[in-house]
């Protein structure tokens, strides 16, 4: 008996079991969080899509497709706002969709003094009018800079400088700037000096050949090209620069270029 009553008094003071729910109510619920979740999803799938379409779109100009995509993402990493596409010709350029273009950079497999290559940039820049142009080239020749510049560019960046150079050039030009390399300037100090007669005299440091040697490697050219330009084998370049380097007292190729800035070669 005992036992009997503790097990109403339990049950009692436990109450009743709760109601259960109707299968019907749990489906609409389930429907009504489905829905909401659908529509938070839309509401930010457009933002998402507006936020990319703000991006600066840069076109790269680049035959070899390979190294124009690995420049493109160069350039993104160091600047996210922009946005890189890689064409193969001027032709890809003007069948694109969207033309709303912040800058289109050509990459140049040729040189300046090419015909054709002069004429299809200012056919280029002529055609895209206020969006800039910025050309990549392996040179930074002034002879070069130069030409390219007359055909009314923005930019001329050299193959030599990093991808975050290329990233605050595309940015510089957008802002009315225009982007060339320091060395070009130099060079270019240069031949105003020889067409002025101006020239600093160095026949009492060195010898005529040490002179055009000397030169070399103040714009920084290995002794392989080095030779290569001056017809000379490489160990008679070594011979030579280790007689510069004597007469500046410099340890390394970098002292001596910066020896002979001081001394305005």
């Amino acid at each position: 008996m005992y036992n009997i009553v503790r097990h109403v008094d339990y049950r009692m003071a436990e109450g009743p079991p709760p109601p259960t729910e109707h299968p019907e109510t749990i489906r609409h619920e389930a429907e009504t969080v489905l829905r909401n979740v659908t529509a938070e999803t839309a509401t930010h799938a457009p933002a998402e899509a507006e936020d990319e379409s703000k991006k600066k779109q840069v076109v790269i100009i680049d035959r070899r497709l390979l190294q124009g995509e690995c420049l493109g993402r160069g350039i993104v990493n160091h600047n996210s706002a922009l946005r890189v596409v890689t064409v193969g010709s001027h032709d890809e350029l003007r069948n694109m969709p969207d033309k709303a273009y912040a800058a289109v950079l050509f990459v140049l497999t040729q040189r300046m003094s090419d015909p054709g290559v002069r004429a299809a940039l200012l056919s280029l820049v002529l055609e895209l009018g206020s969006i800039p142009v910025i050309v990549v080239a392996n040179s930074d020749e002034p002879v070069e800079i130069l030409a390219a510049l007359e055909t009314g560019v923005r930019g001329y960046v050299p193959t030599s400088v990093t991808a975050r150079v290329v990233a605050e050039a595309i940015e510089l030009a957008r802002a009315g700037g225009s982007f060339v390399p320091v060395s070009g300037f130099l060079a270019l100090r240069e031949i105003i000096w020889r067409t002025m007669g101006n020239v600093p005299q160095t026949t009492s440091i060195f010898t005529t050949r040490e002179g055009e040697i000397a030169e070399a490697l103040r714009k920084g050219m290995a002794n392989k090209v080095i030779g290569r330009e001056l017809n000379l084998c490489e160990s008679t370049v070594k011979v030579h620069v280790r007689n510069i380097m004597r007469k500046l007292k410099a340890t390394n190729r970098t002292q001596v270029a910066c020896k002979l800035r001081e001394m305005e070669i």
